[in-house]
């Protein structure tokens, strides 16, 4: 069997993490998106959930689904897509994190029902970015952080030359937007969700 090519997309919940895998997955020709969040639903990989009801992962059964799933893989490219894909132990050829405005990620997910205290968590998380850093198992050489919809466009096109086997030039590192800046003005607006 051919070699698979693998890309992890990660960020936090309501960073748009589905929608560019969805745009990269309909470039990628022989390709399948894998969902972490479907996988620990699938595989019952939790203990139970937590106050605001999302589920407290088991990472182990976790990191046992994404093996299988990669194992069962017909495809060539494989999207892993998931804000827990850094806590997952997995060799990928591309890590893309995506990031998003603070204002943006708040609207979205008050849009989808998250409670006040989540939307904070989450918002800080995207500040700090330490879930990242403090849990990342994913062995990787490449790894991006891209935030606006041009340097979206342009990871995808890398990404695809890049699973073709075709030379390209690195894309240049994203300007991420100051996060501190944004919440200073998230808190000015009158500090809704107890940042």
């Amino acid at each position: 069997m051919t070699e698979i090519f693998v890309v992890v997309v990660t960020g936090v919940p309501a960073s748009g993490k589905s929608v560019f895998a969805k745009k990269l997955g309909s470039r990628l020709r022989d390709s399948t998106i894998i969902e972490l969040n479907d996988l620990v639903k699938k595989y019952k990989a939790y203990s139970g959930k937590d106050r605001f009801g999302s589920y407290i992962v088991n990472l182990r059964k976790l990191d046992m689904a994404v093996k299988l799933a990669l194992e069962r893989s017909r495809k060539r490219n494989i999207i892993l897509v998931g804000h827990l894909a850094p806590a997952v132990s997995v060799h990928a050829d591309i890590l893309v994190v995506i990031r998003e405005k603070l204002e943006k990620l708040a609207g979205r997910m008050e849009r989808r029902g998250y409670k006040k205290e989540k939307i904070a968590e989450n918002l800080s998380a995207e500040i700090s970015m330490e879930w990242l850093r403090r849990r990342r198992r994913i062995k990787c050489k490449e790894v991006y952080e891209i935030e606006s919809a041009k340097d979206r466009r342009a990871i995808i096109s890398y990404i695809v030359a890049r699973s073709y086997g075709k030379k390209r030039k690195k894309p240049d590192a994203a300007a991420i937007g100051n996060r501190m800046k944004e919440l200073m003005t998230l808190i000015k607006k009158g500090n809704r969700y107890g940042l």
